[in-house]
């Protein structure tokens, strides 16, 4: 009888020992699991932050200067020649840094403060930033960043894309805010079917100041060397 109660006890405390080591390995996995979904959030958070980094820095890579690649905030120009450009989608860009090759120009990127996102050009929905902004004639989007030292190019290739067969009301919040006095303006657009229109013609009677001259619309897959020729018949007609 007492042999069947010392197995009773002894089987009670080894039973009692699995028991505590069982909940102290679960408490252990519990705190390795909670690590992990630490760790996971941590570079969850830090890759995010890279992404955005990463394309901050690819956003910036067109706005540089085409000949030494120095920053937009330049003090000094490379060049008595300008190409500007507004571009939410790219095809203006593509153009506008094809042009500035071309002819050897500086180059500038008119950014807004506030970016442009695909829902904001969606032509569908009434209440799209797009949409507003051309609805209202004395919309005048922020932009980041005033040019300094424009007055020290003698020509200026404006760039835009066609919104509504009008040019973004950020290019009249540019002509209204900058000094084009004693500057040869040369537009140009972007776009598949529509034409520049009297966009150009309206910016010039915003701002009063400078020589316009007519501009031109580009479907973006014009050669450099289209662009020269263009870029040197339009300051010289």
């Amino acid at each position: 009888m007492r042999k069947i109660r010392t197995i009773t006890v002894l089987m009670l405390i080894v039973f009692i020992a699995v028991c505590i080591t069982g909940c102290s390995d679960g408490g252990q996995q519990s705190s390795k699991a909670q690590s992990a979904v630490s760790e996971a959030s941590d570079t969850s958070e830090q890759s995010s932050e890279v992404s955005k980094d990463q394309s901050g820095s690819e956003r910036g890579l067109t706005n540089f200067h085409v000949k030494k690649k120095t920053e937009q905030s330049q003090t000094e120009p490379e060049s008595e020649t300008l190409v500007l450009y507004f571009s939410v989608t790219g095809e203006t860009m593509k153009t506008a840094q094809k042009l500035a090759a071309a002819i050897d120009a500086d180059i500038y990127e008119i950014i807004p403060k506030v970016q442009y996102q695909d829902y904001d050009l969606n032509v569908h929905d009434s209440d799209s930033r797009a949409n507003k902004e051309m609805d209202d004639p004395a919309a005048r989007p922020e932009i980041e960043d005033n040019i300094k030292n424009l007055n020290s190019y003698k020509t200026i290739y404006l760039g835009y894309p066609i919104w509504w067969e009008e040019a973004p009301r950020i290019m009249s919040t540019f002509v209204e805010t900058h000094d084009l006095s004693g500057i040869t303006v040369v537009p140009f657009c972007t776009s598949l079917k529509s034409d520049i229109g009297d966009s150009a013609k309206k910016l010039a009677e915003l701002t009063g100041q400078g020589n316009w001259v007519e501009g031109r619309r580009f479907s973006g897959d014009e050669a450099e060397a289209e662009l020269k020729s263009w870029a040197e018949k339009a300051v010289n007609s």
